[in-house]
């Protein structure tokens, strides 16, 4: 790995809320394998996305033949001067 990417994410991590950096190192996983047939399909009454909640990222909730998605929902935008 290059000094610039070394550089860029050592600017990204200092740049993240706590709440976000959590979420960096920490990321949760959607199991897309255990998805119901109404799940993530909009609410016909609503218009709102009925989404399963997201699980913790160890092989201790994992399915071996499991299929995994990672959520992560925070951005960080880094100034440039």
């Amino acid at each position: 790995m290059s000094a610039d990417v070394r550089n860029y994410y050592a600017h990204r991590i200092r740049a993240m809320s706590v709440r976000c950096l959590i979420q960096h190192l920490y990321p949760r996983l959607l199991a897309l394998h255990d998805l119901e047939g109404h799940m993530a399909l909009p609410n016909p009454n609503t218009g709102q996305l009925e989404m399963p909640t997201l699980m913790r990222a160890t092989h201790f909730y994992m399915e071996a033949n499991g299929i995994y998605l990672i959520g992560r929902s925070c951005r960080v935008t880094l100034r440039t001067e």
